[in-house]
């Protein structure tokens, strides 16, 4: 396989997003999109942090070319919430 350009790498994860999920998206960045460098400054920005009490952080391998990096056989999508138990802080 490894001939042939395929080599075992870890599958990237994605955030599997709905239509609706896009759309609030870019709505909202098309409403900020004139904001000027002071009005980002003045954002409190937070980071949050997940544990997961139940469930699998497992990495997943897949056999991939280097270029298929993001193609759909070579992602383990993830949902921000939900699955088992979570704990998240900020």
């Amino acid at each position: 396989m490894c001939e042939s350009g395929l080599h075992g790498k870890i599958a990237a994860n994605k955030p599997l997003l709905k239509d609706t999920n896009k759309n609030k998206r870019f709505a909202w960045a098309k409403k900020h999109e004139q904001w000027t460098l002071d009005w980002w400054k003045l954002v409190l920005w937070s980071d949050e942090s997940n544990f997961e009490i139940f469930g699998s952080n497992l990495l997943v391998f897949v056999r991939r070319r280097v270029s298929e990096h993001m193609i759909s056989t070579c992602v383990v999508p993830n949902v921000k919430h939900g699955g088992g138990v979570m704990v998240l802080c900020w």
